[in-house]
């Protein structure tokens, strides 16, 4: 008999038995793409919003998502947020960071749908996702040029006819 059950933090699993000696079981977890930072603990949730770990420590290449607002967290369950649609654009930028294999400290995303991502002591000010692809694209051609510095690169209004994208120093 095959028992299904849900695990939050496990996107599906198989099992393959050899009678009598052998069973396989392969765990698919379901892939982290943010944490949120609440009550002292790093809360972690996956494409859909659904906090699937809490843990004091950071897990390297996920970014501290800002910008979300809520009053309470049950685990397991979707972040409560005014527009659970946020959660597809976070995802969205989440993969082409991944994409183009671009680490943010954190990603910022305004109730007026900008995204501004942290690197160290740069902030990339993306806009709105329009251009998103072309912007995260050109991004990680210049992210090794603001090594150590720090300041804002203005990447809003940027799309493939732009030739100057401007670095306000701080």
């Amino acid at each position: 008999m095959l028992m299904s059950m849900t695990i939050p933090f496990i996107q599906k699993y198989d099992v393959e038995i050899q009678w009598p000696k052998k069973m396989y079981i392969t765990v698919y977890e379901k892939p982290v793409i943010g944490y949120i930072r609440y009550m002292g603990c790093n809360m972690f949730f996956d494409k859909d919003g659904i906090v699937v770990e809490s843990d004091a420590k950071l897990t390297e290449g996920v970014p501290e998502i800002k910008g979300l607002h809520f009053d309470h967290i049950v685990m397991h369950e979707q972040l409560p947020v005014e527009n659970p649609e946020i959660f597809k654009e976070i995802l969205k930028v989440t993969q082409l960071f991944g994409k183009y294999e671009i680490s943010a400290d954190k990603i910022y995303f305004s109730p007026a749908g900008e995204v501004t991502a942290y690197f160290d002591k740069a902030r990339v000010s993306l806009g709105t996702d329009q251009n998103i692809d072309e912007k995260v694209m050109q991004l990680a051609s210049i992210l090794p040029e603001l090594a150590g510095k720090s300041g804002v690169l203005h990447m809003e209004n940027y799309d493939a006819s732009t030739t100057k994208i401007t670095f306000q120093p701080e």
